[in-house]
């Protein structure tokens, strides 16, 4: 979207009477007050109708559309629409974007995808938890069969992503979607020799990875620092501005190798590096 790597929040349909910010008829509602305003900025008259509905997404800044108008060239496209942030929020959407899921809505769910495995145990995991205190109560209220709860279970885990097994195949480098998301549990991590291992792989770590973040920016603002020098090591391209993502006390190594790639040096974090080492 508008040139950035988004993740679009995708955690719950629209239907009459559906929780959280609208259901589904007040999102409707919502974009027919925006058409018609559009349409009066125009100086048009509106015909009462709209282009897309809106069926998921998460509160207000995440949405999905089915596109409806049967004149359109994108007839029965998935669209995501992001609310734009603060400029404040660096390296984030600042406009509101939009861009094409899938061809269709079949398609569309078949995108959905799970970074880990829900079930492993001691995860911290919401979608986890939702989805097993749900069974349980179908289960344990309403006598629904111990065979299609784990039916159920072992379809929801066949969204799990693999990228170990390309990894491990030397195939990760051909395929970019799995090779960031094995680059982003890297970083989250913290794990240095995952990054040294998809270097070794040919990943490069030129482009963006969250956002217009790179993926060394990414790991100074999870604070993943051995991930951090593992990708400078690898060759990963460092900004000038980059210490300006920096949100806490950096190690003086890592510091030293940021300033060797060409980071401009900034008070407030040689302060936040010497507060580590008072």
């Amino acid at each position: 979207m508008n040139g950035n790597e988004e993740a679009i929040s995708w955690i719950e349909l629209f239907y009459n009477g559906s929780k959280d910010y609208h259901d589904l008829a007040g999102w409707i509602d919502h974009e027919r007050e925006l058409a018609e305003d559009a349409a009066n900025e125009r100086g048009e008259a509106w015909n009462g109708e709209i282009g897309a509905v809106p069926f998921g997404g998460f509160s207000y800044c995440d949405r999905l559309y089915v596109v409806t108008d049967p004149t359109a060239s994108n007839y029965g496209h998935v669209l995501a629409w992001k609310h734009g942030l603060r400029p404040s929020w660096r390296g984030a959407l600042h406009d509101d974007g939009l861009a094409t899921v899938a061809p269709d809505l079949y398609t569309a769910f078949r995108a959905l995808r799970l970074d880990a495995d829900p079930l492993e145990q001691g995860r911290d995991d919401f979608a986890r938890e939702e989805l097993l205190e749900y069974l349980a109560d179908r289960q344990n209220k309403h006598a629904m069969p111990a065979t299609l709860v784990q039916a159920l279970i072992a379809f929801y885990r066949g969204a799990i992503v693999d990228w170990r097994t390309p990894l491990a195949d030397g195939t990760l480098v051909q395929q970019p979607a799995l090779a960031r998301r094995a680059l982003h549990h890297a970083i989250n991590t913290d794990d240095a020799a995952l990054v040294a291992q998809l270097a070794a792989a040919g990943i490069g770590f030129a482009e963006a990875l969250t956002g217009s973040n790179m993926p060394i920016d990414f790991a100074l603002m999870r604070g993943a620092h051995a991930a951090a020098a593992a990708l400078l090591n690898a060759g990963a391209p460092v900004k000038a501005d980059i210490l300006a993502v920096v949100s806490g006390p950096v190690p003086l190594e890592l510091m030293t190798l940021l300033l060797d790639a060409g980071a401009l040096p900034r008070a407030d974090a040689v302060a936040q590096r010497r507060s580590r080492h008072a």
